[in-house]
């Protein structure tokens, strides 16, 4: 075995990991969406979304400060496709608008 095939083995391992979280993730997120619509909360918090992004951001910087920018990309993508995926089991507009880079 090479070491690109050892590589690409962590890799996949990783990928696996990030799958099980990523569906995690959803449903904590349908049971926040179910909270919000019961309580008659707004999908979006921008507020919310400005702190848990600036948390990890600090937390990504911290370990490896060339990821910053990555990873807020991640952090912003992942916090639209929750949301979509909210408003859309609720049946709910999200209000939320993405450009390229993923910011609002």
């Amino acid at each position: 075995m090479s070491e690109l095939d050892d590589y690409r083995i962590k890799i996949n391992k990783i990928d696996d990991e990030m799958s099980k979280l990523f569906v995690e993730r959803m449903e904590v997120s349908k049971d926040i969406a179910d909270y919000k619509l019961k309580h008659a909360l707004p999908v979006y918090d921008e507020n919310r979304e400005k702190e848990v992004i600036e948390k990890n951001l600090a937390t990504v910087q911290q370990i490896a400060c060339t990821l910053g920018e990555h990873m807020a990309e991640t952090e912003v993508l992942l916090r639209s496709i929750a949301k979509d995926y909210s408003s859309e089991i609720n049946d709910r507009p999200n209000i939320t608008i993405r450009n390229k880079k993923g910011k609002f």
